[in-house]
């Protein structure tokens, strides 16, 4: 019985073990069913990602190609833009180039332009050829009171730059272009013996003398207290070229030494035949065309008080009987009866010169300023100048002597104390003298 007992147990635990058993069997039909249901709706979503993905890029390609038409659309109206605004920059440019054009010569055209602060005058050479000739003529020829200073150049644009000097040239001073003034004799002598000063600087070169080959008044320009300077230089080593012929030749031919028409050789006789009508020139105010001839005419028939230009005020007629018979002498048509540029300057030196003030003692006077000196300093040349003005020809490279072209033992500068307390005093006793004289006058 014992043994029945124990076989019941039995069966009924393997009869609760296999309730058990459908119980997880169920359980795992059950979560079978959920999975196979989760299955069937992750299939069906994810037909309709499918879906939504292609109508997705069908979408993307729509816009894609949006979005080319618009990008071509857009480069086309910044084509556009781009040719309008480059139109708009060269019609600008166009302006600017108009409004800052200066005067267009065979040398180039001629801007007014600003370089730090300062302004300038920018020349762009009509051909490389020229613009070299004349950088090389520069080159060589240093620094001059009387030669338009350089301020540098643009290679790659064939472009000079100069000082600026605001009165132009001397053939608008002379002709009195657009209503200016006439100039007085006083500044037509004074013109005369600083471009007398500038080519003997020029012909002091060595070992070959540099020849200016077109001075005319349009290549002599005029600074703001009258102060002459040559510049344009370079077309005569152009005119020496086998076969070559300067332009504008109806113009420069009244200035051009006859023997270089003739045997085309250039030398500094040739500057001074060139000198000696403008000389002409600044005394009657006439065309350079047969000037020589009429001058000469007049003057054999003492006739010459009719030619002297009446405008430049009460001429000295002595003085001015001087220039008239330098001027023939310096177009004599031979370069053996002309006088060299030292006899010339013989005789202009006591002509040019005025004195700022009828007592002021000559020494007082900057040789480059020409004015009274507020601040003597002597340089290592042994001449005194003005500190301001030394120091300004000094810093532009100048290695040489503005009195004698000479090159300088040193840049050192010494105050001229001396000097200083002279040039107070005088002054100081003018000062009193004018306060006397008003008084007086009262």
């Amino acid at each position: 019985m014992r043994q029945v007992d124990e076989f019941r147990g039995q069966n009924d635990l393997v009869h609760l073990q296999i309730e058990e058993a459908k119980k997880e069997c169920n359980q795992l039909r059950h979560e079978r069913d959920n999975a196979m249901r989760q299955v069937d709706e992750f299939q069906g979503q994810n037909d309709l990602v499918r879906l939504q993905i292609e109508e997705a890029k069908k979408e993307c390609d729509q816009l894609r190609h949006e979005r080319d038409n618009a990008v071509r659309q857009i480069d086309a109206l910044l084509t556009q833009n781009t040719v309008g605004r480059i139109q708009i920059e060269e019609a600008k440019m166009e302006h600017f180039k108009d409004l800052c054009k200066m005067e267009d010569t065979e040398y180039g055209c001629v801007y007014k332009g600003i370089i730090n602060n300062t302004m300038v005058a920018i020349k762009l050479s009509k051909s490389e050829s020229l613009f070299q000739q004349e950088i090389s003529v520069l080159r060589q020829g240093g620094r001059h009171a009387n030669i338009v200073t350089f301020v540098g150049m643009c290679s790659e644009a064939s472009a000079l730059v100069y000082e600026w000097l605001p009165k132009g040239n001397l053939e608008d001073r002379i002709v009195c272009a657009d209503g200016t003034p006439p100039l007085s004799w006083h500044n037509r002598t004074q013109i005369i013996g600083e471009v007398c000063c500038a080519l003997l600087f020029l012909h002091s070169h060595k070992p070959n003398a540099s020849v200016h080959g077109d001075l005319r008044p349009c290549n002599i320009l005029i600074g703001a207290n009258y102060r002459s300077k040559l510049y344009n230089f370079g077309m005569s080593t152009l005119c020496l070229q086998p076969g070559s012929c300067p332009p504008n030749l109806t113009a420069r031919l009244p200035y051009m030494d006859p023997e270089f028409l003739t045997i085309g050789d250039l030398t500094p006789l040739s500057d001074v035949y060139s000198l000696g009508v403008v000389i002409l020139r600044l005394l009657t105010g006439m065309p350079p065309l047969a000037i020589a001839k009429k001058v000469k005419e007049a003057f054999q028939s003492d006739n010459l008080h009719l030619l002297i230009d009446k405008s430049a005020g009460d001429w000295p007629y002595t003085q001015a009987k001087q220039l008239a018979l330098l001027g023939l002498r310096c177009v004599e048509m031979t370069r053996e009866k002309r006088p060299d540029l030292t006899e010339v300057w013989t005789v202009v030196e006591a002509l040019v010169r005025k004195p700022p003030a009828p007592s002021c003692p000559a020494h007082f006077i900057c040789p480059i300023l020409q004015e009274i000196m507020n601040d003597p300093q002597m340089a290592s040349d042994g001449f005194t100048y003005e500190a301001e003005a030394i120091r300004r020809w000094l810093d532009g490279g100048s290695n040489r002597s503005p009195m004698t072209n000479l090159a300088l033992p040193n840049r050192a500068l010494i105050p001229n104390r001396a000097l200083r307390s002279s040039i107070q005093e005088y002054l100081q006793a003018s000062v009193a003298l004018a306060v006397r004289s008003l008084n007086l006058n009262l």
